[in-house]
């Protein structure tokens, strides 16, 4: 399934390594978000991850639209990622990393913000479908991308006013940190590599993720 291979992708990005599955906390069943999200009740909602904390337990279940799961097993984005799939390609990946990078602090026992998950699955969203074009031999244009990720997307009017300004807030901070390091990684003569960047933000606390999006920690050589 593509959430596995979503999944696998992630933690080779990063350098992680996690003892769960996603497909085993895929959730389909638009009864169930509605009885436990009161957010997504009315909603045309196709991923939330749900979590919650219970006796020192996480519970955790990924939400995907039945609809959206089918279709990626028709079109397998692993196989060919295109037009035909790209916009679901990003909204699982979007599921699939904000659970892997809950549990990736989780297992560290560090608190994660809302606005960490979604800054930094806008950051995930860039590099995996710029990796996975080039790996299928048709590269996308990185200003190209940029420009679908993030100036043409459209927030659901129905978000209320807090909800929007984090998604805004991620996209603008994601926006900022992607560009600035390809920048970077075109100027620098290979000194600077993109894995050690990448797993080094990864790690990074809020307030350090945060401040590095915003205004940006000089670049390091490996």
């Amino acid at each position: 399934m593509a959430l596995a291979q979503m999944q696998r992708q992630l933690q080779s990005l990063y350098d992680v390594s996690l003892e769960h599955s996603v497909e085993d906390y895929l959730v389909t069943d638009r009864a169930f978000l509605d009885a436990v999200s009161r957010e997504s009740r009315g909603r045309d909602t196709l991923e939330r991850l749900l979590f919650a904390e219970s006796d020192g337990e996480l519970l955790v279940s990924l939400y995907l639209d039945r609809e959206l799961v089918d279709g990626l097993a028709t079109s397998d984005p692993y196989t060919r990622l295109d037009a035909a799939n790209l916009k679901e390609f990003c909204t699982a990946l979007e599921g699939v990393s904000h659970f892997v990078y809950l549990l990736f602090n989780a297992t560290h026992e560090r608190p994660v913000s809302r606005l960490e998950l979604e800054l930094q699955a806008e950051v995930d969203k860039f590099f995996a479908v710029w990796m996975l074009s080039a790996t299928q031999g048709r590269a996308l244009d990185v200003e190209s991308l940029s420009t679908w990720l993030f100036d043409r997307c459209r927030f659901d009017p129905a978000l209320g006013d807090g909800e929007r300004d984090r998604y805004e807030t991620a996209n603008r901070l994601a926006r900022a940190f992607c560009k600035r390091l390809h920048e970077v990684l075109e100027s620098d003569g290979g000194e600077v590599s993109l894995y050690p960047e990448l797993r080094r933000f990864y790690r990074m606390r809020h307030f350090e993720k945060i401040g590095s999006a915003m205004h940006g920690a000089a670049m390091r050589a490996p």
